[in-house]
């Protein structure tokens, strides 16, 4: 009996008969389809979405007496177009780990009145609106369209306590 294969090459994952035929080694699997099998097999547990529990603040007295409150915001950090999510701190620590999503923490001003900036010798007021205005500037390095889920700077805002 003459091989086809002078060399005797048998392609990885098969075994040669006695005949010469080349057949699939059952027990033997390409590393390469093994690795691929177990990916799939994670697939569910790995790359599964989060439900996102979104919330809003509950606002207290004591929160008005502060003046300013944090606000959490969520968004997939591979889509600049998806959904923007507030959610609470206790969420916000769940989030923070998690690389598939960007964090943004922002201080946002509910009461007061206008506050003084004073730079050397420059002294200038800033209002709540500005001051929140600044906090979504600030936002807009981490989540860009930020600024297009809080229209309204004055959100929570009770002027006297």
């Amino acid at each position: 009996m003459s091989l086809t294969d002078k060399n005797n090459y048998v392609r990885s994952g098969y075994i040669r008969l006695p005949n010469g035929k080349q057949i699939l080694d059952s027990a033997k699997e390409n590393p390469m389809a093994t690795r691929y099998k177990s990916l799939l097999k994670n697939e569910a547990s790995q790359f599964s979405d989060i439900t996102i529990r979104q919330s809003k603040p509950e606002l207290t007295e004591t929160d008005y007496k502060k003046g300013v409150i944090k606000r959490y915001f969520i968004q997939k950090a591979n889509d600049k177009d998806s959904p923007i999510y507030e959610i609470s701190r206790r969420e916000s620590s769940k989030y923070s780990r998690d690389n598939r999503y960007n964090l943004v923490v922002m201080d946002w001003v509910i009461a007061g009145g206008d506050t003084y900036k004073i730079t050397g010798d420059i002294s200038k007021t800033i209002t709540p609106k500005e001051q929140n205005s600044l906090s979504i500037s600030d936002a807009q390095k981490v989540i860009p369209n930020i600024n297009l889920y809080l229209p309204n700077l004055l959100q929570y805002y009770k002027t006297k306590v």
